[in-house]
């Protein structure tokens, strides 16, 4: 593998390269870990028949020779031809500490249901106390959504991702953001076992702009999607 440019061509059209260098003295990862967590679940909590289910876990782990991709920041070259150069992006070990939080919930009745999951990421360097580039945005995410009979799931989701700032000169700044997403579900057969399972659904029904850490590009706008699934 070499150090040679990688061309992407994307929407506009917009030229966008970058060099990437292997590291060939990269070390293995030994990694401590401490994981606390609970989980709860339940039936009948507040009308027949319903389903609740609790969990939650934090974690702490030190790790050394923490494998961590470096990222320069985009910098613009040439505006008249929307040519963009991510140099020298890279990987190296660092000895890291990984800490945070993850918690999940759902109820489901007869009639409706909800559920809800959030991840709280952080990473730091040890030596430096610098936070590390590779950890990802904050972010929860809810789904609400009714059943009109046995056969019919329809519901919304949304997800909220947090700020990421990047403290050095490694790492690009990301802005949170908010999507919705609608969905519908008809389940064909008896049971889920067997038969025919139809989903159709709008992502990002507001066409938001917006990006994952630590992607350099945008994430796709509205999008439609219809899946089948035969089950014998």
């Amino acid at each position: 593998m070499t150090g040679d440019p990688v061309l992407v061509n994307v929407q506009r059209p917009v030229l966008i390269y970058n060099t990437f260098e292997p590291n060939p003295d990269l070390k293995s990862e030994k990694a401590t870990q401490i994981e606390i967590g609970t989980r709860y679940q339940h039936s009948n909590v507040a009308a027949a028949e319903d389903q609740l289910f609790l969990s939650a876990n934090a974690y702490y782990s030190t790790v050394d020779n923490y494998i961590e991709a470096f990222f320069p920041a985009f910098e613009d070259r040439d505006p008249d031809l929307f040519i963009t150069n991510n140099e020298g992006k890279s990987t190296r070990n660092v000895n890291a500490v990984l800490y945070g939080l993850e918690a999940k919930m759902s109820y489901d009745t007869e009639y409706w249901f909800t559920s809800a999951n959030l991840t709280i990421p952080r990473g730091n360097n040890k030596d430096s106390s610098d936070q590390l580039v590779n950890i990802p945005q904050d972010r929860v995410s809810v789904t609400v959504g009714l059943k009109p009979n046995p056969q019919w799931k329809i519901g919304v989701r949304s997800t909220v991702a947090g700020e990421r700032d990047v403290n050095d000169e490694d790492g690009d700044d990301t802005d949170g953001f908010v999507t919705f997403d609608l969905f519908a579900i008809l389940q064909l057969g008896d049971d889920s076992s067997s038969g025919t399972l139809i989903s159709f659904g709008i992502d990002n029904i507001t066409n938001q702009k917006y990006k994952l850490y630590t992607n350099g590009l945008n994430s796709s706008g509205r999008s439609i999607k219809l899946n089948t699934r035969f089950t014998f």
